[in-house]
């Protein structure tokens, strides 16, 4: 940087709002080349320390202009060198939280509420046409996707599948039953060995995973139609996460591992190690998904044995026929759970595990970028999605309020 070329003004007072420089280098400012300290921002080579709303900054960065970046508001200002707002126009709503880029979503309300009054929901799923819940006790409950009436479907209830018109669920923790969507009574399909951890499904078949009384694992099938159950694979030494039907094999993670299984039974084979502790040291794989095309998954990082503080969260995303991870994304956020959608990943997420209300619904494309915050200050424990919309229990009311409630918002 050519400092001759710089005119600094000696007292701000007397010169007025600018200090006016000439010569920078592109893309440069004269405090990141070694120059005169800016106490605003800048925009033009000018060092603007009155910021206004079409001049508005602080750390010597560039200059926002407000009237631009506050989008479908009203009345945009600089307040304390940050865009803000006063209301947003009909239609829209401010739903990441963040007052600097306005209103971003064309949506008249961030979320709606479909059921109140739950306790402790989980395992939401949706049907695109329904919602479905477990609560607290084991009840299984329906309510129409835009609201409605809630329906009580099954009792005693820990897991359940929806497939075609019916719905799969694990009853009295070693009963494998079905019952119609329509409703009506439950059949049993067979009584397994020990609880069923998560069910899934092919055409012809329902599998699952289930731990045995020495610490290890196993994943077992049986008939959609109804029959004895047949062991696939036993003494397995982790845990098993998304169990997921690939043609004629099962995929499935262990920790950081990929495995595959015939359906049949038979031999494991490791199709890859996920390569993520150099990328993120003290991280581990908080939740994964498997699709046809490849394994996305989630990972969380913060202090050892510090539920309070804050942690990171990366998305990432590996082929099935390649070993190279690709970071898609890095969150405030630490990712609960992940769900797929054509091109988009949708994740329920929380900042800080002891406070309600830190969490927020977020989507990432699945070839990377920037987050979006879809909405902010939640408590999300599950999603689900259908062509239009994401469902998931929100959590937040339970420090309210005795009950959670059921939520949902257009993608």
């Amino acid at each position: 940087m050519n400092l001759s070329h710089l005119l600094i003004c000696t007292a701000l007072a007397t010169c007025g709002d600018h200090i006016i420089v000439g010569d920078l280098p592109d893309g440069g400012s004269p405090e990141s080349d070694g120059g005169v300290t800016c106490g605003g921002c800048w925009s033009g080579g000018q060092c603007v320390t009155s910021t206004t709303t079409n001049a508005c900054g602080t750390g010597a960065g560039s200059c926002s202009d407000c009237s631009v970046t506050v989008q479908h508001a009203s009345l945009p200002s600089c307040t304390a060198g940050a865009c803000a707002f006063v209301a947003c126009e009909t239609g829209w709503s401010d739903c990441d939280g963040d007052p600097t880029n306005g209103c971003e979503r064309n949506v008249s309300a961030c979320f709606e509420v479909i059921a109140t009054g739950q306790d402790q929901p989980r395992a939401v799923a949706t049907d695109g046409v329904d919602v479905y819940w477990v609560i607290r006790g084991g009840t299984l409950r329906r309510v129409p996707k835009g609201g409605g009436t809630v329906t009580d479907l099954a009792t005693d209830v820990s897991l359940f599948l929806l497939r075609d018109s019916s719905i799969y669920f694990v009853k009295s923790a070693t009963t494998l039953a079905v019952i119609p969507k329509a409703a009506g009574t439950p059949a049993v399909l067979t009584t397994t060995a020990r609880e069923p951890q998560a069910l899934t499904a092919d055409s012809t078949s329902l599998f699952w995973w289930d731990e045995t009384g020495d610490g290890k694992f196993e994943i077992r099938s049986a008939p959609l139609s109804g029959g004895p159950e047949t062991l696939l694979a036993g003494g397995l030494q982790r845990r098993v996460d998304s169990l997921t039907p690939v043609g004629s094999e099962l995929w499935f993670m262990q920790e950081r591992e990929l495995f595959k299984l015939p359906k049949a039974g038979g031999q494991l084979a490791r199709l890859a190690t996920l390569p993520v502790e150099p990328l993120m040291p003290n991280a581990w794989a908080a939740v994964s998904t498997l699709q046809p095309e490849g394994v996305f998954w989630g990972l969380v990082s913060r202090p050892a044995n510090d539920i309070a503080s804050a942690s990171e969260g990366r998305v990432f995303a590996m082929r099935y026929d390649t070993v190279q991870p690709i970071e898609l994304a890095r969150l405030t956020y630490s990712p609960l759970s992940i769900t797929l959608d054509g091109s988009s990943l949708y994740l329920a997420t929380q900042r800080q595990d002891t406070l309600p209300g830190t969490g927020a619904v977020i989507r990432v494309s699945t070839t990377g970028g920037p987050p979006s915050v879809l909405n902010v200050n939640q408590t999300p424990f599950a999603l689900a999605i259908d062509p239009t919309h994401i469902y998931w229990a929100d959590r937040t009311p339970i420090y309210t309020a005795p009950f959670a409630e059921i939520r949902r918002t257009p993608k």
